[in-house]
């Protein structure tokens, strides 16, 4: 995935927790996720989305992250993969 894909999905993410519509995914706070294919589209897109809500709402979730490659993981979004 190149940065430009992860700048769409950063985009995204912050539409969909723009205004109130965070409040829809008020379950998510302080759960424990597990993910698996973490390095892939839905993986990462899923990650995004969680990492914009605990840095803009203070939702406190947790994230595990399961993957073949972690390395290209963290040179694709060293954003996230630092957190």
């Amino acid at each position: 995935m190149n940065k430009k894909a992860i700048e769409l999905i950063k985009a995204d993410c912050e539409l969909v927790t723009s205004g109130k519509k965070h409040l829809q995914l008020a379950p998510l706070q302080n759960q424990n996720i597990l993910i698996t294919g973490g390095t892939g589209f839905l993986g990462t897109w899923i990650t995004e989305l969680v990492s914009s809500l605990n840095k803009n709402f203070d939702f406190k979730t947790k994230l595990t992250l399961i993957a073949r490659d972690t390395e290209s993981f963290s040179k694709k979004a060293p954003h996230i993969a630092k957190e």
